[in-house]
């Protein structure tokens, strides 16, 4: 599998939303080449936090140079979770992609309508060592995953328009 190909199986979904929904701004954990490039192309703002590695950070930010990007670097998961509890906007779509994926999914519910998870597989999703089986997901949001491409890329909504939408392509729904 090439490196594309492995890194960016969720551009596919990503622009299946963009194309039915107006996303305007995006909360991004964890700044991608891929993920972190197609925002600034389509958004009008895009906040995306980098948790793990400056050297990941640096050439994100050396790559993607956009007056649409608030870049930020902040170590460890915490930090980028008190930031985000901080924030007073609610954005169209919060992507995640850094390493506390549960927690940060967690923690959007409530200040999105779309919640986007890069690479959580069903098999993932029935691990109740990560937690997903028993969490607390509010009674508005729905989940299925995207199978269009592996890894796959698991969506929380509350917009149901787009998620009967989604439901037309190759995916599993797991809270209907």
């Amino acid at each position: 599998m090439n490196r594309q190909k492995k890194y960016a199986s969720h551009l596919p979904v990503l622009k299946l939303i963009f194309d039915f929904v107006d996303v305007k701004n995006v909360f991004e954990y964890g700044c991608g080449i891929y993920s972190t490039k197609f925002f600034t192309e389509r958004a009008s703002l895009v906040t995306s936090v980098e948790m793990t590695r400056v050297e990941w950070y640096e050439k994100v930010k050396k790559e993607i140079v956009s007056d649409k990007l608030n870049l930020l670097f902040m170590l460890g998961d915490t930090a980028s979770v008190d930031y985000f509890n901080k924030e007073t906007t609610k954005y169209d779509m919060v992507f995640v992609d850094g390493q506390a994926r549960l927690d940060c999914t967690k923690n959007a519910f409530g200040k999105t309508d779309i919640i986007v998870i890069h690479d959580l597989s069903a098999r993932w999703y029935g691990r109740k060592s990560h937690g997903w089986v028993t969490m607390n997901v509010p009674n508005d949001y729905k989940m299925i995953i995207m199978n269009i491409a592996h890894p796959p890329t698991a969506i929380y909504t509350s917009n149901e328009k787009l998620f009967n939408e989604l439901k037309k392509y190759k995916s599993t729904v797991f809270k209907d």
